[in-house]
């Protein structure tokens, strides 16, 4: 079937405003994020964000997803739970004996099957609309998520594309509205014009999991330096010899063989006692802390941590909540996703097209829990 091509409809680029050399140079300039963050500079962070200057905290929480145990897992999962769903193109509601909207199913299903999805960073990770769904996920943790488009004319007039994701710290929200930083360090982003990104926008559950990774990291650090002192066992000796006598650096030596950190050496006159401050032990207070944060950043991802909630609440009761609150959680992704796909995507498509200026079908992400009703899944007025 051939379609006419409406000539109000073009594309305004062909080729990434993100060459593949940008990432090179972006990649020598990439610091350490986590590197010396303790709470003043976070809170620069939070405030420079809420300003639009979201480079410094999207690089935190990228990091973080990279380097916490909790973050990186609550993150695969949240994106691998809507991605893993299986996804069609839906007549919409009411439109179901309307040749037009058939044709718009046709053209949709055969435009989704087409598409190339890869990363920036990532060349080598290619995939279709899974991977799409996967990398729009990441907007729930990191706030944005955003694709360059790339389109393709077939010599049908069907279009294919290219979506290719960019790190939102590639970008600037200082006006209410995202603009991209065409050069590393820039400070004032350019308009991204409606048919040249994808732009996901998701709770950004990452910015409050970031504040408690932060004070876990704090803590592991202490705890750690508290095992390096604590964990051994104190060696103390108790010599009549004068110091620096032979008797004395012959037990000095002794001391030092069996415990080089941890060993002490006084004359009988010395005496020392311990002061311990706060519980009777430092290290369960450490460890009491680290649960308690790996339980609420669970909880932001995934509804809830199904070993520590089981293990506090009983095994039925900590199943079913969880169970309950990621249908929830993953319910609400996909209707995310297939919103934002159909108003960014299958619109365009549509009208480039067919021509129509709205389409009577759109893809949809099938939620957990299955409904017929296309307009609970995609706004289709």
């Amino acid at each position: 079937m051939r379609f006419s091509l409406n000539p109000r409809y073009w594309f305004q680029k062909r080729s990434s405003d993100f060459a593949i050399g940008k990432a090179e140079i972006s990649n020598r300039m990439r610091y350490n994020a986590l590197y010396m963050l303790d709470p003043d500079v976070l809170v620069r962070h939070l405030s420079a964000f809420a300003a639009g200057d979201i480079a410094g905290l999207e690089h935190v929480i990228e990091d973080f997803e990279n380097r916490d145990d909790k973050m990186k897992i609550g993150a695969f999962k949240m994106a691998a739970a809507v991605a893993s769903k299986p996804w069609e193109v839906r007549i919409a509601k009411g439109e179901e004996d309307n040749e037009r909207a058939r044709l718009h199913k046709e053209v949709l299903t055969r435009f989704w099957n087409r598409i190339e999805v890869t990363d920036a960073f990532c060349r080598n990770r290619k995939g279709g609309v899974r991977l799409l769904v996967k990398q729009m996920m990441s907007a729930e943790s990191r706030v944005y998520a955003v694709h360059d488009l790339v389109w393709n004319v077939r010599g049908d007039g069907e279009l294919t594309a290219t979506f290719t994701q960019i790190p939102a710290w590639c970008f600037e929200n200082r006006t209410g509205e995202l603009r991209y930083l065409r050069e590393p360090g820039a400070y004032t982003g350019e308009p991204m014009r409606a048919g040249e990104w994808l732009v996901t926008v998701g709770e950004g559950v990452g910015v409050t999991a970031a504040i408690l990774a932060m004070s876990k990291r704090l803590s592991w650090n202490d705890w750690l330096l508290f095992s390096e002192k604590c964990g051994m066992p104190l060696i103390l000796g108790n010599t009549g010899a004068k110091e620096n006598s032979p008797a004395w650096n012959a037990l000095l030596s002794a001391i030092a063989a069996i415990a080089p950190k941890t060993g002490i050496l006084t004359d009988l006159n010395s005496k020392m006692q311990a002061v311990q401050i706060g519980g009777s032990s430092g290290q369960a207070t450490y460890k009491d802390l680290v649960e308690t944060v790996d339980r609420a950043i669970s909880a932001l991802y995934r509804g809830g941590d199904l070993a520590t909630m089981s293990s506090t609440q009983g095994e039925g009761t900590g199943s079913d909540a969880q169970d309950g609150e990621s249908e929830l959680m993953d319910g609400d992704g996909c209707a995310m996703v297939s919103e934002t796909l159909h108003n960014q995507i299958d619109r365009f498509v549509i009208r480039f097209t067919c021509g129509d200026f709205e389409p009577l079908a759109g893809i949809v992400i099938n939620p957990p829990a299955e409904t017929t009703d296309i307009d609970r899944e995609i706004k289709i007025d």
